[in-house]
């Protein structure tokens, strides 16, 4: 959580610039309202790139939701210290094995503040089998949109989407979904295959983050630009 834990350093400055590129992708200050994150493959930085951003949007005074909606492998109550017994799964058999959806009241009730003022969580919750039919719930979509009402932005966290569909059909009721790529990791053409596989659902992408890129490593100097203006701008905080 480098962007709670260090504010000042250059990765926290780097998940604010790309907050400010998601909030500038919206038309006449339409930006997205429920946003997925996925990645082609696991270990690509996708959770941490979620939790970042979710906080990074919630120090701009936004009242944000961050949902861990990766049920198999979940980290984000691990990140944020947070209770797990019940979450997103809970949620999910509820409105999959009722007629009618759970109270809005009980719903909000499972959404955890976090010591980043204005960000909640909703937790993946106890671990089910066969979590990607929890998904098909009718009441899914109400749910998120409910959340809408209570806060100014949600993003979820999904699994890797080149091996579970569970990216793909959260895609379908997001606003837009980002894709997470990560620098020496992942290949060209599983960064293909994600994109084109989404485009056939007709899922909007609203763009890519390159995770894990090194300064460094880039042609034109660039990197003695970057480390010459971050010390300008430590200095000048402190």
């Amino acid at each position: 959580l480098v962007t709670w834990q260090a504010k000042q350093g250059l990765m926290a400055e780097s998940f604010r610039a790309a907050l400010t590129s998601i909030l500038f992708t919206g038309q006449n200050g339409n930006r997205p309202k429920i946003l997925a994150v996925t990645s082609p493959n696991a270990g690509d930085g996708k959770t941490t790139v979620t939790s970042n951003l979710a906080i990074a949007l919630a120090e701009t005074g936004q009242r944000v939701l961050l949902i861990d909606a990766d049920m198999r492998k979940p980290r984000i109550h691990t990140l944020f210290g947070l209770d797990n017994r019940k979450g997103f799964s809970s949620l999910l058999q509820n409105g999959f094995q009722s007629k009618q959806p759970a109270p809005n009241n009980d719903a909000e009730a499972l959404c955890q503040p976090t010591v980043v003022p204005g960000l909640f969580v909703l937790t993946a919750g106890p671990t089910v089998s066969g979590p990607t039919n929890l998904l098909y719930a009718k009441h899914l979509p109400s749910y998120l949109r409910k959340y809408t009402e209570s806060f100014d932005m949600i993003l979820l966290d999904t699994p890797p989407m080149m091996t579970i569909p569970d990216a793909r059909l959260i895609g379908k009721m997001a606003s837009a979904i980002l894709l997470v790529v990560r620098a020496k990791k992942t290949t060209r053409d599983a960064a293909v295959a994600a994109r084109m596989r989404l485009k056939e659902d007709g899922i909007k992408i609203l763009g890519t983050i390159l995770n894990d890129w090194n300064p460094k490593h880039s042609r034109g100097g660039y990197y003695g630009y970057y480390e010459g203006y971050y010390h300008h701008y430590k200095k000048y905080s402190e």
